[in-house]
């Protein structure tokens, strides 16, 4: 195969997915709990849709920290008397929210740089430098699945704790 015949399939296949995630947005905007959820930030169109779908009716979970649970981004929790100790993360979990949680906090490590002002950004500055990258991804993965509840139940937008009262400049 030339390269060059391969370059115009290569921009043949390009343009058929461009045309595709175009009518995916399009048909995807246009829900409201949607929307709310993928203004969260790491969390995009197509990870608001599989979250979305995963959650379901958000009216069965009676707290924010049931809505984590079932996602599996709390750890567990062994206790016993005073003594505590906080395990792995439950295997019998949905592990596609999961995933879609955990790629959203992959996403926010990724541009903690772009907007190190961001309380998620914060957060996962804190976690990362007393205990690792990968439990700063599961305790952001937490906090936008504790968010979530409340932006679906309270069908708002996500406003950042960090920037609240903070008015824009032009």
């Amino acid at each position: 195969m030339s390269a060059l015949r391969f370059t115009s399939e290569w921009k043949y296949v390009a343009d058929i997915n461009k045309a595709r995630y175009k009518f995916l947005l399009i048909s995807l905007t246009a829900n409201k709990r949607l929307n709310s959820v993928s203004a969260s930030p790491g969390v995009r169109v197509i990870l608001a849709a599989i979250m979305e779908v995963e959650i379901g009716d958000i009216a069965r979970f009676p707290s924010a920290e049931h809505l984590a649970s079932y996602a599996g981004t709390t750890p567990r929790m062994h206790a016993s008397g005073d003594h505590a100790r906080y395990g792995r993360t439950r295997p019998d979990v949905n592990r596609t929210l999961k995933w879609a949680l955990a790629e959203a906090g992959n996403s926010v490590a990724l541009n903690q740089a772009l907007f190190p002002v961001r309380h998620v950004s914060q957060l996962y500055w804190r976690v990362c430098e007393r205990k690792g990258h990968p439990k700063a991804i599961r305790a952001v993965a937490r906090h936008l699945a504790e968010g979530a509840f409340y932006l679906l139940s309270q069908q708002r937008f996500y406003q950042d704790p960090a920037l609240a009262g903070r008015t824009r400049e032009v």
